[in-house]
């Protein structure tokens, strides 16, 4: 399995590839009220994209990815879509 950084910037080129060019793609987002955030978002036309991509402990305990699930939900803004791969 390749490293997250590996499959961030895939998952973000295949993505960038699709969509329109108005929209910008954040890898690694820093947010300040999150200590682990989605691993993508993406964002353009009033839209806003989270991926996740579970991490190693988050495969091996479905709860550690709820939880940023849940986190991610309250930090960002309402109306935003979540997706996972």
């Amino acid at each position: 399995m390749l490293p997250l950084v590996d499959r961030r910037r895939a998952i973000a080129k295949t993505v960038g590839e699709e969509i329109p060019t108005s929209y910008v793609i954040a890898t690694a987002p820093d947010h300040p009220l999150l200590i682990e955030g989605p691993d993508i978002l993406i964002g353009g036309e009033g839209n806003l994209v989270a991926v996740f991509t579970p991490k190693a402990s988050e495969r091996a305990d479905d709860d550690r990815l709820l939880a940023r699930f849940i986190l991610c939900r309250l930090a960002l803004r309402s109306g935003t879509f979540r997706a996972t791969h």
